[in-house]
């Protein structure tokens, strides 16, 4: 059994007694490569997003945040875009790949601005009501635990949340390790002789 959530994989091993392991969401076990190969399908002319100048904003509950992303938007001087939910992969992954910030309240928000060296945030409302582990297990490996926040309030009040450096080559480098042992498992369990039921 693989789990993508640290979390959940010691859940496992504790309580059922059944070892399992922590491996990184497939998302990252793709090449860089792979996703601009996609973005060369979008439907949106690349030329058009490659200066930046822009927030995109990927958000489930974008009622609750707009206004304020807007606020951060306006102190940077940059326009907002944001996700309909709806758009191509190829769409959202131009969007994201091109972006100067990143404010989005999912996870696999926070993985795509990984992939693409985005300076983001995550902001959840429900951030002291839940564990959120999925986003909190990733961002603890990566060494960005500061970029999950419970306020958007937090980033206008201090910019510097969101328009901080990351250093993408530490990130990056721990990925690599992550993505090489992921990959090493998964040849493992699918070389290992299968059971009959």
């Amino acid at each position: 059994i693989s789990l993508r959530e640290k979390s959940g994989a010691d859940y496992i091993k504790n309580n059922f007694n059944i070892d399992a392991e922590n491996i990184l969401d497939p998302v990252f076990l793709l090449d860089i490569s792979e996703y601009k190969n996609l973005i060369n399908n979008s439907t949106l002319n690349e030329n058009d997003y490659k200066n930046g100048g822009y927030i995109f904003c990927y958000f489930y509950n974008v009622e609750f945040f707009i206004e304020k992303a807007n606020i951060i938007a306006n102190k940077l001087n940059k326009k907002v875009i944001v996700s309909t939910l709806k758009e191509p992969a190829e769409d959202w992954l131009l969007l994201i790949k091109n972006a100067d910030f990143v404010i989005t309240d999912g996870f696999h928000g926070t993985c795509f601005s990984i992939i693409f060296n985005k300076k983001f945030i995550c902001v959840r409302n429900d951030y002291y009501q839940s564990d959120l582990n999925r986003i909190k297990d990733i961002l603890n490996k990566v060494r960005l635990a500061n970029r999950v926040i419970p306020s958007l309030d937090m980033a206008i009040d201090d910019l510097k949340i969101l328009t901080d450096n990351i250093n993408y080559d530490k990130v990056h480098n721990i990925i690599n390790i992550e993505k090489d042992l992921s990959i090493k498992w998964i040849k493992n369990v699918l070389n290992k002789p299968k059971n009959n039921f």
